[in-house]
């Protein structure tokens, strides 16, 4: 039988589900299996970057305008339910947490199966996010046909002690992201960055659980070092850390790219991949540091599972910097490499399978 796959959601900023969803969606040649996608926003970059690559994507309204959400979720249902006949239509929730229940469910009541897929640890908004999270969730189970994570702790954040997860680690491309210093020199020049210098790399949306202030701060510890920062990625509090950089006078030293293609480049470029966020589920771009050699440093907040070599260094956000920078100046290691169960081929496999379980 046929399967149709409906994500929900695109957010209006490329991130961890973002990324992995592209990547889901870029890999299936299955011709009874196809993804579509939903997105938050009429006027949403992402899902124009999907579309770009052959992707349906259906928009609806943003969240804060709750009727609209609501009306434009039970149209979508709608227009679902009619493929019903000659399709299994299963629609996949990719959650941070389950304090929006809304689209859930509809499609629940709508008689649709569900996944609910948990891709991180705690909120991305405050305290009352989280209150309603943790009211929220004996719902969340229970509309749950099947419940998927990216990794263990995810898992109990999202569904409490339920012992039914399936856990799916994301991937990571190993023929892209692999040690190769062919392009090492050259980005460094290009950056205005001297050959013999420390570079420090963080690759994620700026907000504040990524904490990229953090590594601002740390960076006016060591003015008299020569390190470097490389921030790679967009987000509301960009202009915020680059007038930081400035007011702390550290600019020359700290590069804000943006987002970027290149990403395999600017890995290999750098000495050290560096992640002080607040919280994480299961960050891919530490897999793909690891994958292409780098010393990565993570804060003692993110899930341990992402350790996938035995490599990692831990550090607390309480940490001194002074103690941070010595350790970071310390002699380089390379990761060994990423093993199979962590290529992406095997997530979208692992993906698919438990679609087939679901119908059959």
């Amino acid at each position: 039988m046929r399967i149709k796959v409906v994500h929900f959601v695109l957010s209006e900023s490329y991130g961890g589900i973002e990324s992995f969803l592209y990547e889901m969606y870029r890999r299936n040649d299955d011709e009874n299996l196809k993804m579509e996608f939903v997105a938050v926003g009429y006027d949403n970059s992402i899902a124009d970057k999907f579309r770009k690559i052959g992707a349906i994507v259906q928009n609806v309204s943003k969240r804060d305008n709750f009727n609209a959400y609501k009306t434009d979720i039970e149209k979508l249902m709608t227009i679902y339910k009619k493929e019903c006949d000659r399709t299994q239509v299963i629609m996949h929730f990719h959650k941070n947490s389950a304090a929006d229940m809304t689209a859930i469910k509809i499609a629940k009541t709508s008689g649709f199966k569900i996944i609910v897929h948990s891709h991180n640890t705690a909120p991305s908004t405050g305290y009352f996010t989280k209150v309603l999270h943790l009211i929220n969730r004996g719902r969340l189970n229970q509309y749950a046909d099947y419940k998927a994570a990216c990794s263990k702790v995810a898992a109990d954040w999202m569904f409490g002690k339920a012992q039914d997860v399936k856990i799916i680690y994301n991937g990571i491309d190993t023929k892209r992201f692999f040690k190769c210093d062919s392009k090492r020199n050259q980005i460094r020049q290009e950056l205005d960055i001297p050959k013999n210098s420390t570079v420090i790399i963080n690759v994620g949306r700026f907000t504040k659980q990524k904490n990229q202030n953090w590594l601002i701060d740390m960076m006016t510890h060591a003015k008299e070092k020569n390190i470097y920062l490389i921030l790679v990625g967009d987000g509301e509090l960009r202009e915020h850390c680059q007038n930081e950089a400035k007011e702390k006078a550290i600019a020359e030293r700290v590069k804000f790219l943006g987002q970027r293609q290149d990403i395999p480049d600017l890995l290999n470029a750098s000495d050290i991949f560096m992640m002080p966020s607040i919280y994480e589920g299961y960050p891919i771009s530490a897999l793909e540091a690891q994958a292409c050699g780098l010393k990565v440093m993570l804060s003692d907040t993110i899930s341990k599972e992402v350790d996938v070599t035995g490599n990692i260094m831990w550090f607390s956000l309480r940490e001194d910097y002074d103690k941070v920078i010595s350790q970071i100046l310390e002699n380089k290691w390379q990761c060994q490499k990423i093993v199979r169960e962590y290529d992406i081929e095997t997530t979208y496999n692992n993906l698919k399978n438990m679609y087939q379980e679901i119908v059959e």
